[in-house]
């Protein structure tokens, strides 16, 4: 006979009163969970009207000042993305106040790129970036690639043509697309870049009627472009910069292009022009080497720029000394230079030929020792550019330079010492890194004036530091937020 206690009926009657106090007791939990979420609830939404009172910093700051801060953050963010995610949307989604002000300022909105993709939707976001710019001067890069429907993309353009400013073309155009319809509609664009690769079957005429067109930056990335199939009103122009690559027939080119100021191109050996090219209003002169292997200085045999104020050269080749001299000849109005990633022995050879140069660049020193003490050592015999006042050296390094630095304005500094010789007034020096890592600017910066001491000369000691963004926390300039003013209004 089974026991009152063991039975099967007794058992599960205390398995029940078990699950009751069990029961009860969560249920007094959820009672005192409810009572901690009310307190909760009404805690966080006095904290959320005490932030919404708040007033921020940066909210007290004018519209004006707050509007240029958008204009330079608009400039920056197109020059980092150069994409369609260079629209500064950003600004429109931080707070009310600063979408308002981001919305009626339609100069923000004005750099415009394209892109290569089409859909509807960045169809929409292209015609509002378009329309937000309102009545502006617009600067614009076309579609370079075909991933999508890229006649739409091209389509946009006419509604908007009369408003380019500026405009960067690749050719050939995608498949299927043309920009004949903006052809004679362009009446307010001043500067127009063109990035050819290959040369295209057709004749790039676009924008043979573009009245107001003074500068043209030519981007050559195949070897037999040929300019002549561009038409263009060569004779407006006043700028051309070739920034790449080489086209053979340039300089016959150049020789429509009589009211030329600035002339950028490769050193290199061109078909020569039928005569000598006049250009008696170039102020400055760049020539350089990109796009191909260094060249010769052979093309400023057919230059005459009496006019020349500024020359840039970022080559000089092994057997250009004669060239060069004779081309100094033809322009001794030429009072500054700038020297790029040349030897000392070709900066001491192009120096020693221009006594007149007042304002000296030389960025990217292969050897500074050299180059110092070239300009320290001062005779009867030997005075390289005598007339200098102005002296910026960038360096590739970190090289203690200091001693030599100060030798060198012993000498520049003190008149007397050379009476021949002007005073140099400014020395500026950068690098990117400190000498010394373990000093601060400011140290760095004292120490700089015990060492190298008053001279009578301005010295400026600049240190360039790259800041880098961990590419883990998965932000893009332009797309995500970093942070919101007004975050805090979700009562969930």
């Amino acid at each position: 006979m089974v026991g009152a206690e063991t039975s099967p009926a007794s058992v599960l009657r205390a398995q029940l009163a078990s699950i009751d106090r069990e029961r009860a007791s969560v249920h007094a939990q959820i009672a005192a969970l409810h009572e901690k979420l009310e307190q909760l609830a009404k805690t966080r939404t006095t904290v959320t009207t005490q932030l919404k009172a708040v007033t921020f910093p940066i909210l007290t700051l004018p519209n004006e000042i707050t509007s240029e801060i958008f204009a330079n953050y608009s400039l920056f963010i197109a020059h980092e993305c150069g994409s369609l995610h260079s629209a500064p949307t950003v600004l429109t989604h931080v707070c009310r106040a600063w979408r308002q002000l981001a919305l009626s300022l339609p100069k923000i909105w004005t750099q415009i790129f394209m892109g290569s993709e089409s859909s509807p939707s960045i169809d929409f976001l292209l015609r509002l970036w378009f329309d937000r710019a309102g009545s502006q001067p617009l600067h614009v890069t076309t579609p370079d690639e075909d991933e999508g429907d890229a006649q739409r993309l091209f389509s946009m353009l006419v509604a908007y043509s009369d408003q380019f400013e500026s405009l960067d073309c690749a050719f050939p155009l995608p498949e299927g697309c043309s920009l004949q319809p903006i052809s004679g509609r362009v009446s307010n664009l001043r500067e127009l870049s063109l990035y050819v690769n290959p040369q295209p079957s057709y004749p790039i005429n676009v924008f043979a009627t573009a009245p107001s067109l003074r500068k043209l930056v030519l981007s050559l990335y195949h070897e037999n472009v040929v300019t002549a199939q561009i038409k263009l009103p060569w004779a407006q122009l006043t700028e051309l910069r070739a920034d790449y690559g080489f086209a053979p027939d340039l300089l016959q080119t150049i020789q429509k292009i009589p009211q030329l100021e600035v002339l950028e191109l490769r050193a290199a050996s061109y078909t020569p022009p039928a005569a000598p090219i006049q250009l008696t209003r170039l102020h400055t002169l760049r020539l350089h080497s990109a796009g191909g292997p260094v060249g010769t200085l052979q093309c400023l045999t057919y230059l005459v720029c009496p006019s020349l104020h500024n020359l840039e050269l970022g080559v000089f080749g092994q057997y250009s000394a004669p060239t060069f001299s004779s081309f100094i000849k033809r322009a001794d109005c030429i009072r500054c230079l700038t020297l790029s990633q040349l030897t000392s022995y070709e900066m001491e050879l192009v120096l020693s030929r221009m006594p007149g140069i007042e304002d000296l660049s030389v960025l990217r020193v292969q050897d500074p020792y050299s180059l110092i003490s070239s300009l320290r050592i001062q005779t009867p015999q030997w005075r390289l550019v005598p007339n200098l006042q102005k002296l910026h050296i960038e360096l590739s390094g970190t090289p203690a330079l200091l001693p030599e630095i100060s030798a060198m304005l012993k000498t520049r500094v003190f008149a007397t010492s050379s009476p021949a010789m002007s005073t140099l007034r400014q020395l500026t020096i950068s690098t990117m890194e400190s000498p010394d890592t373990s000093l601060s600017v400011a140290q760095l910066g004292k120490q700089l004036c015990t060492e190298v001491g008053p001279r009578g000369c301005k010295v400026d000691i600049a240190i360039q530091r790259t800041k880098r963004l961990d590419s883990r926390v998965g932000w893009a300039p332009g797309r995500n937020l970093l942070y919101s003013l007004d975050d805090v209004d979700d009562d969930t």
